[in-house]
């Protein structure tokens, strides 16, 4: 599941995570001396991320993406500099849809392939009424400094000024001083203030000192939007990034990576998949099945478009697995009839074995 900032989102798996994983992440869109810069730390028990490339198509714009294994996109970039990523906050009521359709599915895909801008993004969110705002933010920012938050409250729009997710100033939801998404807020908000934020280093920067650990920084971004420019970090290591040009990135295909594939190799992340590895192996009681059910029902809610209780293989995208790779193996492994469809109790199966399910679900 990764605000002004993102402190990130923990993820999308949410409102059934325990309360040190309801404080994940940050995120921000930066706005000094001119310049925009939107940064994400994303803090996840899972590290098998990645990142997928979608050139334009039918009208559609190229995107870059990045996300988990499970779990969809979490954050991106278009080809027109419109930037998005989410935060997971504790879960808030939602108003009524007064109407409007319920959206299955994740908007912000629909949004960052039709949408150039923060005000045509808000404009098809006000078309819909999308339940996953009840359990998350999510940040949106453009090549002009407007920037926007998305959540259960009506959105809070800026022309030309910083702004961070989760917002404890902004949008209490019970994330008080003294807490640690409060503090990552607190930093953030004051750096965001110096001259450093209007720089991709600079940036970088902010993120590596409100990064965490306990619950790692998996990955972090830096987007550069009017250049269309992406700067990615692997494991809180700000030491070593790869940068890359939406333009040229988009000329070569779709194309998915193993963001580990990417980066030189450590002893912290090493050592983090490993145990990782044994976590996952370890999920063998029944607490570890009745989680992955309860989280498979969750994903089976947000992904089910025609509620036949069973997920197509473009049903899986948005918020099981993005990677076309991961979806061949997840229907390989686990789809027992061959049908290429994914029932409830399959789904739970191929959760508690790619997902640490019981450090999930209280």
């Amino acid at each position: 599941m990764p605000p002004r900032i993102f402190p990130a989102m923990g993820f999308l798996i949410i409102g059934l995570c325990v309360p040190p994983l309801a404080e994940a992440c940050t995120v921000f869109a930066g706005i000094q001396g001119g310049r925009v810069l939107f940064g994400n730390n994303e803090d996840w028990l899972d590290c098998n991320a990645r990142v997928q490339f979608l050139p334009a198509e039918n009208g559609k714009h190229g995107v870059v993406y990045v996300g988990f294994r499970i779990g969809g996109p979490q954050g991106g970039m278009n080809d027109q500099g419109l930037c998005f990523d989410f935060a997971e906050v504790p879960t808030q009521e939602l108003p009524p849809p007064n109407g409007k359709p319920v959206f299955v599915g994740n908007l912000l895909h629909k949004i960052l392939r039709e949408c150039g801008t923060v005000a045509e993004a808000l404009a098809v969110h006000e078309q819909y009424h999308w339940p996953l705002l009840a359990r998350c933010q999510a940040l949106l920012c453009d090549r002009t400094g407007a920037a926007v938050i998305l959540s259960a409250r009506p959105p809070i729009h800026r022309e030309g000024v910083s702004l961070i997710i989760p917002n404890p100033r902004l949008d209490p939801m019970g994330l008080g001083e003294g807490t640690p998404a409060f503090e990552r807020f607190r930093l953030a908000d004051e750096r965001l203030e110096l001259p450093e934020a209007g720089s991709p280093d600079g940036v970088a920067k902010i993120l590596a000192a409100v990064h965490q650990e306990t619950l790692p920084t998996q990955y972090s971004c830096v987007y550069d939007p009017a250049a269309r420019e992406m700067r990615l970090y692997h494991f809180h290591d700000f030491t070593a990034a790869r940068s890359f040009k939406l333009e040229e990135e988009l000329t070569k295909g779709e194309r998915t990576f193993a963001m580990n594939e990417l980066f030189p190799k450590s002893i912290a992340s090493t050592v983090y998949a490993e145990r990782h590895a044994e976590l996952l192996a370890a999920q063998t009681d029944e607490r570890a099945r009745a989680a992955s059910v309860k989280v498979a029902e969750m994903l089976m809610a947000l992904s089910d478009r025609d509620g036949d209780s069973k997920l197509r293989e473009e049903e899986l995208y948005e918020f099981v697995c993005f990677d076309p790779r991961d979806r061949s193996e997840l229907l390989e492994r686990f789809d027992s009839d061959g049908d290429r469809h994914m029932t409830l109790s399959e789904l739970a199966e191929a959760l508690r074995a790619w997902l640490p399910v019981s450090k999930l679900v209280e």
